[in-house]
């Protein structure tokens, strides 16, 4: 008997191995997408595109979002500034005095500095039409107040997936879930895919220490599954809504940067893919209710 026992339990282990890899290779073929991403190249164009927001005695993140000669534009939250005086610190460690141009645009937190400078630096591409999913990969970076898990220059990049994709937004905007370790001080900084996209802003990290409801923008409450999974969820605003927002005010850059090199460091994403995916179906069934 114990080595029947013995016998079901290894013949159902191997069976379980089986079949995970089965469907891993399932999703990786059938998904018809590249999972092989350049990081080296990502960690150096996020932070070319990425500035410091220094608001009076706090901070913040930013993405150079448009150049227009020696002006150029930052794209942040607005509730990263909370001061009178703005100033914007880029990869060259040249801090530049801001002016802030629009906030809070359709209550959206979001927010736009603009400031002068003679160097030349890098934007970033939005991707307002880009199709994103549940499951894909991300990229987010800022400069968190907290030190221990950044560059020298107090940069943090970080890699993970998108966890929940609301139709409805939450308050302030919020629409793109994800499960990068967003930290306080990270507000405003750039959420890329992995060609080096910016398909969203950071402005929310998971599991708030008051912890309570994010109510949807319109005030009324997501249902209890997806509260779970927003509770649990870092929190960016859509490249489309950036562009709804301030496409008529600025002239942004759509023009595709490609970082994908199968040459350097794979991230497997095709079987985390799939259970992103099935616990954002999960969690949505109870709007269907």
């Amino acid at each position: 008997m114990l080595f029947l026992v013995r016998f079901l339990t290894l013949f159902l282990l191997t069976f379980v191995i089986v079949q995970s890899r089965a469907i891993d290779a399932a999703v990786a073929s059938n998904s018809g997408e590249e999972t092989t991403i350049n990081v080296a190249a990502l960690k150096t164009y996020s932070r070319q595109i990425s500035v410091k927001v220094i608001a009076g005695d706090t901070s913040g993140s930013g993405v150079l979002i448009q150049r227009q000669g020696h002006l150029y534009s930052v794209i942040t939250n607005a509730h990263v500034l909370q001061s009178a005086s703005y100033q914007v610190q880029t990869v060259d460690g040249q801090i530049y005095s801001a002016t802030r141009l629009a906030a809070n645009v359709q209550d959206n937190d979001l927010a736009v500095l603009q400031f002068q400078a003679a160097r030349s630096y890098i934007v970033a591409t939005l991707a307002p039409d880009l199709e994103v999913q549940e499951g894909d990969l991300v990229i987010a970076v800022g400069f968190p107040f907290n030190r221990r898990h950044t560059d020298a220059t107090g940069f943090k990049f970080t890699q993970g997936q998108i966890s929940l994709l609301l139709n409805t937004p939450l308050q302030g905007g919020y629409q793109l879930g994800y499960t990068n370790a967003i930290e306080k001080g990270m507000s405003g900084g750039a959420v890329l895919n992995e060609r080096g996209y910016l398909i969203g802003v950071n402005g929310v990290h998971a599991r708030p220490i008051l912890g309570g409801s994010r109510n949807y923008q319109d005030g009324s409450q997501p249902c209890l599954p997806i509260q779970r999974l927003v509770f649990r969820s870092s929190w960016a605003l859509p490249a489309d809504t950036i562009f709804s927002v301030f496409g008529s005010l600025l002239a942004l850059q759509i023009a595709p940067p490609l970082f994908v090199d199968p040459a350097d460091k794979q991230f497997d994403v095709s079987w985390h893919r799939l259970q992103m995916q099935q616990n954002a179906a999960i969690a949505k069934q109870c709007q269907d209710m």
